[in-house]
């Protein structure tokens, strides 16, 4: 019995003297939590992809002072000079932007400017309706860059970031028409003409984001633009009398091309 009380105090006291010993120790701190990954941030990047539309034009002739035309011909011309064709180009650039995520959320708005080579162009030729002489008439529309102001919003899937988008696009629009009659304006004065402006329109579209860690993303979307219209007159002078047309014959036209396009990038960031 005294072996046993023995070994209880012994024991008793060897299990306090641990315990005061273990609360004298310096607690070991808690790990930190590494905070939620977020899309926020600024960021830059490439982009590249391209660009397809159609060109919708229309023309509306009238006689100068010493009419040009038998007006049983005007509403021919203005047919063959209203027409339709397709646009395609390449497009490569850069982009800058900033996300913002709050919760779910996910809000954006990015700046990107585009170098392309928009082409698209078409010909006409048939007989007037009231002589069977032909006459020709040639459009093109061209554009060497696009630029992009638009705003994003979407949701927090994690990697994933599906969006919708909206905003400004700009580019510079070139229209080209060429008129060839070989028998009434042998000589034609004018019968070329090139407008080049730059024009805005609104720009709506969708894509989806994926980061692969937490600088890096790639991302594909689509944007369909309708730009401002190009317009814009011209005239056509036959200097010198030939059968059927008197010496300073002319014509006015009113030219109006309007251009849609639509334009699918993939994009490569990195987010500061």
């Amino acid at each position: 019995m005294r072996k046993i009380l023995t070994s209880f105090v012994i024991g008793t006291a060897l299990s306090a003297s641990g315990l005061a010993f273990a609360a004298d120790m310096p607690l070991k701190a808690r790990a930190p939590v590494a905070p939620p990954p977020t899309w926020t941030g600024f960021y830059i990047g490439i982009n590249g992809g391209g660009a397809w539309g159609k060109t919708e034009t229309s023309l509306s002739a009238v006689n100068g002072p010493i009419g040009f035309y038998n007006p049983a011909n005007i509403p021919g011309v203005n047919q063959a000079g209203s027409i339709s064709f397709n646009n395609s180009s390449g497009i490569f650039g850069g982009q800058i932007g900033y996300l913002q995520q709050t919760g779910q959320v996910v809000l954006g708005i990015e700046a990107a400017f585009d170098w392309q080579k928009l082409k698209g162009s078409a010909s006409v030729t048939q007989p007037y309706f009231a002589n069977p002489q032909l006459l020709s008439i040639s459009e093109s529309v061209s554009s060497n860059w696009l630029l992009t102001f638009l705003g994003r919003v979407g949701l927090d899937m994690g990697s994933w970031y599906p969006y919708l988008t909206g905003g400004l696009a700009v580019s510079d629009l070139t229209y080209n028409f060429t008129y060839a009659d070989p028998v009434f304006a042998p000589g034609c004065v004018g019968c070329a003409a090139s407008l080049s402006q730059t024009r805005w329109g609104p720009a709506v579209g969708g894509g989806v984001e994926w980061k692969w860690d937490s600088h890096w993303s790639l991302r594909g979307e689509y944007l369909f633009v309708q730009f401002q219209d190009v317009t814009g007159g011209s005239s056509l002078t036959q200097p010198f009398a030939v059968p059927g047309e008197t010496a300073g014959a002319s014509a006015l036209f009113t030219h109006n091309a309007k251009v849609k396009e639509s334009i699918a990038r993939g994009f490569l960031s990195y987010r500061f």
